[in-house]
């Protein structure tokens, strides 16, 4: 585990976390002033092969938030409005892309990224983006 002080940068952070089969999650925001702050959480349904992006607001005024494809679809972007103290969950299928998946989720100071292949523990594919 691993912390640092936001305020050595402003309230700014880039945060990257690199694993195995292509998994990436990319941070990047800032902490200042009264903006809403957003989590977003991305979940795997192995059963039904696809992927859900859960957009949570636990601020006082609504986010509004856009979820672009980087890679592997040509659909999109779709564009999500999160009331306070609400959810909204958007949900894509991964077959076309041998479950491999890369999205951007932004709002204002706020972005994540959600790359890697989801595991169904059957054989696998090369990234065909790569």
């Amino acid at each position: 585990m691993d912390d640092w002080l936001l305020h050595a940068d402003g309230g700014r952070y880039d945060l990257w976390v690199y694993g195995p089969n292509g998994f990436v999650r990319e941070l990047r925001g800032s902490m200042t002033g009264t903006h809403a702050t957003p989590e977003i959480d991305l979940e795997y349904d192995v059963a039904n092969r696809s992927i859900r992006v859960i957009a949570r607001n636990e601020g006082r005024g609504e986010v509004a938030l856009v979820v672009h494809a980087n890679v592997y679809r040509t659909d999109g972007p779709w564009r999500l409005r999160v009331a306070p103290g609400r959810r909204v969950i958007r949900e894509w299928a991964l077959g076309a892309s041998h479950h491999w998946y890369d999205f951007t989720v932004a709002g204002e100071h706020f972005e994540r990224r959600f790359a890697g292949r989801m595991e169904t523990g059957m054989p696998t594919f090369s990234d065909p983006a790569g």
